[in-house]
């Protein structure tokens, strides 16, 4: 009998012990999603100046006047996602206003290897990315 006593006062002290305190729910695993939304997004290595220096040292300003692309402002974008160790895969053109303009963007962010990965908590996690170019054919 005392042995069942201490059994069921065991067993309350432990359950009201366990039901007073705060559960934690285990964060999700960031490594197996593809985010869209971020606190931190992804950048050029070097940052905004470094992307300009190098989008204006690497592009074929031409293409879209040797393919005879009608006077005006067009943009091409291309989408892709960066890995939480900054790799580059699943590169696509998402808008192509055409005449090479397209195929250049995604010639010239291709080339990119290393990019700077998302964050969300300050925790380096995989995400989407997209990138515009402007060209101007006079």
């Amino acid at each position: 009998m005392m042995h069942k006593t201490i059994f069921f006062l065991a067993l309350l002290f432990f359950a009201g012990n366990s039901y007073g305190q705060e559960q934690r729910v285990p964060e999700p695993i960031l490594s197996d999603k593809i985010f869209e939304k971020v606190d931190v997004p992804v950048t050029y290595p070097g940052g905004e100046e470094a992307w300009k220096d190098y989008v204006e040292s690497n592009r074929n300003k031409n293409v879209a006047t040797d393919n005879e692309a009608p006077a005006g402002s067009y943009t091409a974008t291309v989408k892709f996602i960066i890995d939480r160790d900054g790799r580059l895969s699943k590169l696509e053109i998402v808008k192509d206003p055409g005449y090479g303009m397209g195929k250049e963007t995604l010639r010239l962010v291709g080339r990119i290897r290393n990019w700077v990965p998302a964050k969300i908590k300050n925790k380096p996690v995989t995400a989407y990315h997209e990138v515009s170019l402007h060209f101007d054919v006079p």
